[in-house]
């Protein structure tokens, strides 16, 4: 499974055992009968939660905010941003899928296509992001010195 770059198991752990309406959300990630939609959405309101955001704020404007006051740092880390909204859905599809097959056994007539993976060469591989990472507007003035391909 994916890991969330600097909240640790413990963190994350002690953050969903004092609140009840997170639990709720872990519930929901791991209900075998919970819907696409359910899942995402108790997935990016947990990951609202651990990016410091409050209840209905939106990954996507939490990740504009962080990325305009860490992009004046001259340590800047993309990798401290929130997750773009695709990615934390993919996330949160995966999360939900993993957990399923862990509680049944898999036992659980649970697809992976349809929850965050496809097929390619005959071998499962995540899906990454199902939507552009930012608007072209902004990848047009972005530019990025980096060897290799950097996904968030």
């Amino acid at each position: 499974m994916s890991a969330i770059f600097g909240h640790g198991k413990g963190t994350i752990f002690t953050k969903i055992t004092e609140d009840s309406a997170l639990h709720a959300h872990c519930l929901t990630l791991q209900s075998q009968s919970a819907t696409l939609e359910q899942v995402c959405s108790a997935g990016t309101d947990l990951l609202v939660s651990l990016y410091g955001g409050k209840s209905g704020s939106k990954l996507s404007d939490m990740r504009y905010e962080t990325y305009c006051s860490l992009s004046l740092s001259r340590r800047f880390q993309p990798v401290r941003l929130p997750p773009s909204s695709s990615a934390a859905r993919m996330h949160c599809m995966r999360t939900h899928l993993q957990s399923v097959i862990w509680q049944t056994l898999d036992e659980a007539h649970i697809k992976p296509t349809d929850w965050g993976w496809e097929l390619q060469s005959s071998r499962l591989v995540p899906v990454q992001l199902d939507q552009d990472i930012a608007p072209d507007d902004i990848l047009k003035v972005v530019r990025c010195k980096c060897k290799g391909m950097y996904v968030m």
